[in-house]
């Protein structure tokens, strides 16, 4: 919302725009928006929730409701957490448990 409203005079938006566009490629590094960071972190978070979500059917078969939630709730951790437990785990109560 801030890099929304916040303007500056045209000439220091100028300058603004050039010296970003050259530090980009002496850093070799984008510049990227909150927005944008917003977005690639919740696509993330949609990538690791179906992977999750595959590799739990392939393992156990259908999901019931409850393990599909929870998963479409999950934060970052939990679902890379899950992830990794699906290799070991004997049943789908174990993946989710909140025993390690």
């Amino acid at each position: 919302f801030i890099e929304w409203i916040l303007s500056l005079p045209p000439q220091d938006e100028t300058r603004f725009w050039e010296e970003l566009s050259n530090c980009e490629e002496g850093q070799k590094m984008p510049y990227i928006t909150n927005a944008e960071r917003a977005r690639m972190e919740i696509s993330e978070r949609k990538g690791e929730q179906t992977m999750l979500t595959r590799q739990l059917k392939r393992r156990f078969g259908e999901l019931p409701t409850w393990a599909s939630e929870k998963i479409a709730k999950a934060e970052q951790p939990s679902l890379e957490e899950w992830s990794l437990r699906v290799l070991d785990a004997q049943s789908l109560d174990s993946v989710f448990s909140d025993e390690v």
